[in-house]
């Protein structure tokens, strides 16, 4: 049993405070691909400046919020699926662990990323209608 307590605190599932930090994982990984968006749109030269989105505006940094919305609450569930077969195994319930951890953990990842996906984009939808109508953008 050290052996999986040791794998369990290398984790941080007895480390509470530790868990502070982990949004910043996909916050590092959005702010990295929406520069890779940006440096690679400005060296192809592909977009003329009307059709493209200042990157300084609301609605970019709207659109990058939701997009960023999505990936925490995938991130946070497979979190929750990881410490639920953890305390499956710790139990020593083995069959249950994997269970959760092969099948249960990936359902739950596609079914609350869907919702958060499908609440960002009416976010989406209604930022752009309201940048086209206003001068917010």
């Amino acid at each position: 049993m050290p052996i999986m307590a040791l794998v369990l605190a290398f984790t941080g599932f007895l480390l509470p405070g530790a868990w502070g930090y982990a949004e910043l994982i996909p916050i590092a990984w959005k702010g990295f691909m929406i520069c890779q968006a940006y440096n690679a749109s400005r060296l192809s030269r592909d977009l003329n400046l009307s059709e493209s989105i200042s990157v300084d505006s609301f609605t970019a940094a709207a659109i990058a919020m939701s997009d960023l919305f999505v990936g925490i609450v995938q991130f946070y569930s497979v979190a929750i699926g990881l410490y639920a077969s953890m305390k499956a195994f710790t139990g020593g319930d083995f069959t249950t662990g994997f269970l959760l951890l092969l099948i249960a953990t990936p359902v739950f990842v596609f079914f609350n990323g869907l919702i958060a996906g499908l609440l960002a984009t009416s976010f989406d939808t209604a930022v752009l209608f309201l940048a086209k109508r206003t001068s917010v953008a």
